[in-house]
């Protein structure tokens, strides 16, 4: 399958997800898709299962490999997924747009609009206790210059894609070939982890600055 084709296809399943979730199509349909989504998830879930995430394995870069700062990000984001999947409907992104962009209130349909995968990589690296001074720039500039590009990523640094859309993940696991990560505003209650070949990414950032700039008297939130 070529990467336009690839392209394609998500898309129609983005469209078909936002459709079933907005009440947009027929019942029938509904109950044709939602199963059929729920048997991608699984699947997707399966493949990042992946042996050297669970425990430490040569050449994998993981949670048993990093110092205690990237751990807490890694325990934090992981730990978030796992309360995502319980919960009985999507999750809403105001609860991580408050830590990352304290203080700027959302409308209801600026919620809605906006996409949240940043502002998820940093609220997983501040409620870890981490960047301080940082919060997310809804004029453009993201995080800014609390991250910079890295040619070696590590655990708990940030993942980039370009196309087919723009999206910030949480790398959770490193090896030669392949990244395993935490989606922010992904399918199915909004957060999920995934895996995908390190070609298939356009940029890694790395998180040191933030580290470097913890929060005073921090302990991570719960």
């Amino acid at each position: 399958m070529t990467n336009e084709e690839e392209a394609i296809l998500l898309e129609l399943e983005r469209g078909l997800r936002a459709a079933c979730v907005a009440g947009s199509v027929s019942k029938p349909i509904q109950n044709w898709a939602q199963p059929l989504l729920a048997n991608l998830d699984k699947a997707r879930e399966l493949a990042a299962a992946t042996p050297g995430l669970g425990k430490a394995v040569g050449g994998v870069k993981n949670v048993f490999t990093v110092g205690p700062e990237r751990r807490a990000v890694l325990e934090w984001t992981l730990r978030e997924c796992e309360r995502v999947a319980r919960l009985p409907e999507r999750v809403s992104p105001a609860v991580y747009w408050d830590v990352a962009a304290p203080g700027v209130k959302l409308s209801a349909a600026e919620l809605k609009e906006k996409s949240w995968c940043g502002g998820y990589a940093l609220c997983s690296v501040k409620s870890a206790g981490f960047g301080f001074k940082t919060r997310w720039d809804f004029n453009g500039r993201g995080m800014g210059s609390s991250i910079y590009p890295t040619t070696d990523p590590e655990p708990a640094d940030i993942a980039y894609f370009d196309k087919p859309n723009q999206h910030y993940a949480v790398i959770e696991a490193v090896s030669a070939d392949m990244l395993w990560l935490v989606n922010g505003n992904s399918t199915g209650k909004g957060v999920a982890r995934s895996a995908v070949q390190r070609s298939k990414v356009s940029a890694c950032y790395s998180i040191a600055r933030m580290l470097a700039d913890p929060v005073p008297s921090a302990t991570p939130q719960t």
